[in-house]
């Protein structure tokens, strides 16, 4: 996993050097899309050809973007993060990766939460201390813990990859037992009460879809009693620090401001855009003329955000993406893809997902969905023990597997 795709960045805001340098995947993706013909075979079949090209239409970007910097380098982590990812799943399978993506996710929610709930922290971690908009106090660690909503997102992504988790023993039961748990704290400790709704709906898909009809009735009434104890717990925590922050207390707080605004600025450039990963620089300065009640960062939509960094090209090529994904998945009841991508979809209403850190959750979880729904290939007969390098050279001997594995 790739920690600077957690929100790896100064305090100050976007750190091109730490983004750089310390990105464990970036390398290795790099190598992996310019060196692979495999790889780049897998990556121009089916949806992700698409995914593909709207990763490439984003890069042409750079050429009228308003942020050059911030679209090129921001883009290239994303594109080769996802590149590792992809290449890692079809290699191993997606239980191998949900196991990776565990261990990797349960660190940094860990860190996160121990610098919320333990003070003597403070003393070891340099701490930002800051209100979210409707949970408990959270702590920040900069340079390792994601911010609010991505810290949410990323606690429903773990639940989910923890539930593909197979134990086969005690001590790997009690390690699930204890992500499932670290991801659940952390989604109350966040405070994003549109990430928390749209987790329990995915959890509920994802271990309902095979199950007998009573089933599904008892944990329809359990998924609905979570629902309204984790809002209720994470609206009654921070009335005050929606007003201290300077939004209207509103069933949107806010954000019909911010979506007017966002159609402004899609409608400057419809048809490209303004260039991806440019919110910084777009919502500090509607922040600044008055045009929004706070600095909003992104469109806080994943569409209205693909659109204006985009245009409608982008937006045509990443829904053709999803959609395709979409079908495949419900046509073959995959239920870790349906959660995957119900939980990207619907809090891509409310939150952007697709800019800055947000963006590798987004593209993360449907690139998972990708691989659930496609045939899976691999270089070796079981997955494992073989030798990874075989993917990038042309001689390679091919053998298709069809398992959820």
């Amino acid at each position: 996993m790739d920690f600077g795709a957690l929100g790896l960045t100064s305090t100050s805001g976007f750190d091109a050097g730490k983004w750089l340098f310390l990105s464990p995947g970036l390398a290795l993706g790099m190598y992996l899309l310019v060196a692979s013909p495999i790889l780049m075979r897998w990556l121009l079949a089916g949806p992700m050809f698409f995914i593909v090209g709207w990763f490439a239409w984003s890069l042409i970007g750079v050429l009228w973007s308003v942020d050059t910097q911030a679209t090129f380098l921001q883009m290239i982590l994303a594109l080769t993060t996802i590149v590792s990812s992809y290449w890692f799943t079809r290699s191993f399978g997606r239980t191998s990766f949900a196991r990776v993506f565990c261990v990797s996710a349960g660190i940094v929610l860990a860190i996160g939460l121990a610098n919320d709930l333990v003070p003597a922290i403070e003393a070891i971690l340099p701490i930002e201390k800051s209100q979210t908009e409707f949970g408990l106090e959270t702590g920040r660690s900069p340079g390792l813990t994601p911010g609010v909503n991505q810290l949410g997102m990323l606690a429903g992504v773990t639940a989910i990859m923890g539930l593909r988790l197979r134990p086969q023993s005690d001590l790997q039961r009690v390690a699930r037992i204890g992500v499932l748990g670290l991801a659940g704290l952390a989604m109350v400790t966040a405070g994003s009460r549109s990430v928390a709704v749209c987790t329990i709906a995915a959890l509920a898909v994802q271990t309902g879809l095979h199950a007998s009809t009573s089933t599904r009735i008892r944990g329809a009434v359990g998924a609905l009693a979570g629902l309204l104890v984790t809002v209720g717990v994470i609206g009654a925590t921070g009335a005050e620090t929606t007003f201290q922050s300077g939004r209207s207390f509103d069933s949107l707080n806010g954000r019909s401001a911010v979506w007017a605004h966002a159609l402004d600025l899609i409608g400057e450039h419809p048809l490209r855009g303004v260039g991806m990963m440019t919110g910084q620089f777009n919502w500090t300065r509607a922040f600044a003329s008055g045009r929004t009640s706070f600095n909003a960062g992104d469109a806080h939509n994943m569409v209205l955000e693909i659109l204006i960094g985009t245009g409608t090209i982008g937006l045509a090529l990443f829904m053709a993406g999803a959609f395709w994904a979409a079908v495949r998945a419900w046509r073959q009841r995959d239920e870790d893809a349906l959660a995957l991508l119900l939980l990207v979809g619907f809090v891509g209403l409310t939150e952007a997902l697709v800019s800055a850190a947000g963006l590798i959750y987004a593209i993360l979880g449907l690139v998972l969905a990708l691989v659930a729904t496609d045939p899976i290939v691999r270089p070796w007969p079981t997955g494992r023990g073989g030798n990874p390098g075989a993917l990038l050279g042309e001689s390679s001997v091919f053998e298709p597997v069809r398992t959820l594995a």
